[in-house]
């Protein structure tokens, strides 16, 4: 009986498409069973709103009671409670009406401004489930990257997929590491879970969509943390697979000395990441000496072309660059060709 083959990267969507399905269906019915919160400030609008309520004036009678005068503060209480329950999203009766056992009415045109107010959210934004969101949104942009990268590219590698399986365990990790330190940074060295919006869950796709990328900040915040000192020796974060570079030489094939040494900074280098977006071009030198700088791990193609007259000339090969790789040399081979790169 004959085997059937299958297509492997048909095989790969499949089961990436299964795994995306399983994660989504458990962040849907995680967070509907158990809803979130997320703090919001009041903005420019509704706080010139509430201090518009605050200086109605109620001139008194000069023989007024003290009762008569709370009855003013109450009333403007109300307005005041009425109106941020209206702008508030979710039912927020019970804090409103504990801000106003903790603070006057003539206080709040000061407190206001920096209040939080925790509402209801169908994220979960606030305390400790702060990171589930963050690791559950970061997935969602790995996995967004590999669906969209995987179908466009022209060879599969299934010796890739281990990498793709990785990735699936320390983008969460790189994620959360990466917010921590911006939290830090913008914070002064504090790091604060007060007033925390959705932008967060942005930054967490957008770190998890370009894994390779984020590693790299991951190089530099180490930098940062443990930099290297003038005179010292070994690896730095070039080094570490994080911003790779790579340096060749051109050869035209078929070609006189002064005609090379004229062409060669004509000559278009082009590399571009198989299973990524990353695209970089530069042109040699006139001793046809050319580099690449910052170079994230990866699977790349690379392309070379020249056009002297009516004569193509062209090459192309593929390049692999892993961690912990401290330089490529390559060397081009520029020979007589109809392909056309578009």
């Amino acid at each position: 009986m004959a085997k059937i083959r299958t297509n492997p990267k048909m095989a790969w969507l499949i089961k990436a498409c299964i795994i995306s399905s399983v994660f989504i269906i458990t962040y849907i019915v995680l967070h509907i069973f158990q809803c979130g919160q997320e703090e919001m400030f009041l903005n420019r609008d509704q706080l010139g709103a509430i201090n518009a309520i605050l200086a109605l004036e109620e001139e008194p009678a000069p023989d007024s009671s003290r009762s008569v005068l709370d009855g003013i503060e109450k009333d403007k209480q109300g307005l005041v409670s009425s109106y941020l329950e209206n702008v508030l999203p979710g039912k927020n009766a019970l804090e409103i009406k504990e801000l106003f056992k903790v603070y006057d009415t003539k206080h709040l045109s000061t407190i206001l401004p920096s209040y939080s107010f925790k509402v209801d959210s169908f994220f979960w934004l606030t305390d400790k489930k702060l990171f589930l969101e963050i690791i559950f949104w970061a997935l969602f942009g790995l996995m967004a990257n590999l669906m969209y990268t995987v179908p466009i590219v022209e060879k599969f590698d299934k010796k890739r997929i281990p990498e793709h399986i990785g990735k699936i365990f320390y983008t969460p990790f790189v994620v959360i590491v990466i917010y921590l330190s911006i939290n830090g940074i913008v914070n002064k060295g504090t790091i604060q879970f007060d007033g925390i919006g959705k932008s967060v869950i942005v930054l967490a796709f957008v770190l998890g969509f370009f894994t390779r990328r984020s590693v790299v900040l991951i190089g530099r915040i180490k930098d940062l943390i443990l930099p290297v000192r003038n005179g010292e020796t070994g690896k730095t974060s070039d080094s570490d697979g994080q911003g790779n570079s790579i340096r060749g030489t051109i050869v035209i094939d078929n070609v006189d000395d002064d005609t090379r040494a004229m062409n060669n900074e004509y000559v278009a280098v082009k590399i571009t990441g198989i299973e990524s977006e990353y695209v970089q071009t530069v042109n040699p030198d006139r001793a046809g000496m050319f580099s690449f700088s910052n170079v994230p791990d990866g699977h790349y193609k690379i392309e070379s072309e020249l056009v002297i007259g009516d004569k193509r000339y062209y090459d192309e090969g593929e390049l692999e660059i892993e961690e912990n790789t401290e330089g490529i040399d390559v060397n081009v081979v520029l020979k007589e060709s109809e392909v056309v790169v578009k």
